[in-house]
């Protein structure tokens, strides 16, 4: 039994606003039934609950409006009694935004794989907390909680690498992850980034205005990628290392996806 409805708009680059209406496709702003305008890497998020006006039953009409130039993930799901009824579809190094609220108790995501017994790649899954803490818990072909999962990251960790020595690892599969609220104490929404990718050479979106923690082991490279939506605007990219000596190297040119120190158009390798 549906209690409520969450659409939620995750803006990956620039500023795009979320408007929804059950009354009739009106994309107009003042005439949606709801909105969320909140600016750059916060999610935009509507809420239908059934205590409303115990109206769920019905065509939701979602507009998208853009007041720059935007990329962005849109997902819709629904709940019964804070219980999310299916998994959010996750895409191949594509931040997708959650979020949770005191009575919503876990998030449920999903990503299927499928590879060839000569070329076996790590995954990778990354947790990043924007607001709140959360822990997160990955099964194959089956639905993990607290108490059943093959592997989990605690409070602080934010990176899981699941390699295909493991005993557990599935070449060809479902992999489901669940993310959980540690925020029962708090009134407002907590907010979380989680993302997927396989292989040594994945690339991973940058979200703007969201900083992106990493570790890499001596001579090891890690790749992103950011989209620039604003043809005339100013782009800043930099590095803050918490320990070792980490430089950075930055392609713009769509033949070279992954710059290297002979082969790149701006770079930054200063001492410290």
């Amino acid at each position: 039994k549906v209690t409520s409805v969450k659409i939620q708009l995750t803006s990956l680059n620039g500023d795009a606003d979320l408007y929804s209406t059950r009354r009739g496709p009106y994309f107009i702003e003042n005439r949606a039934e709801k909105g969320s305008n909140l600016a750059y890497y916060l999610p935009d998020t509507i809420h239908y609950t059934k205590k409303e006006d115990g109206y769920l039953n019905a065509t939701y009409h979602t507009s998208v409006y853009g007041h720059t130039v935007s990329t962005f993930t849109l997902v819709d799901t629904t709940y019964s009694y804070s219980v999310i009824q299916s998994a959010i579809q996750l895409h191949a190094s594509i931040p997708q935004t959650g979020t949770l609220s005191r009575s919503e108790k876990s998030a449920l995501y999903r990503f299927e794989v499928s590879m060839e017994d000569n070329a076996l790649e790590e995954i990778k899954i990354a947790l990043t907390p924007i607001r709140g803490q959360f822990r997160l818990f990955v099964n194959v072909n089956a639905i993990p909680d607290v108490n059943n999962h093959s592997w989990a990251l605690n409070l602080h960790e934010r990176e899981l690498r699941i390699l295909p020595t493991e005993p557990k690892f599935q070449k060809k599969g479902v992999y489901y992850v669940l993310v959980t609220n540690n925020n029962d104490d708090s009134e407002t929404e907590n907010t979380f980034i989680l993302k997927y990718a396989t292989g040594s050479l994945y690339k991973m979106s940058i979200v703007e205005g969201v900083p992106e923690l990493g570790d890499i082991t001596k001579y090891e490279k890690a790749y992103y990628q950011h989209y620039m939506g604003y043809p005339d605007g100013l782009l800043k990219i930099s590095v803050t290392p918490i320990s070792g000596d980490p430089d950075i190297y930055i392609s713009i040119d769509p033949s070279n996806e992954y710059p290297s120190r002979k082969v790149h158009d701006y770079m930054s390798a200063s001492i410290g």
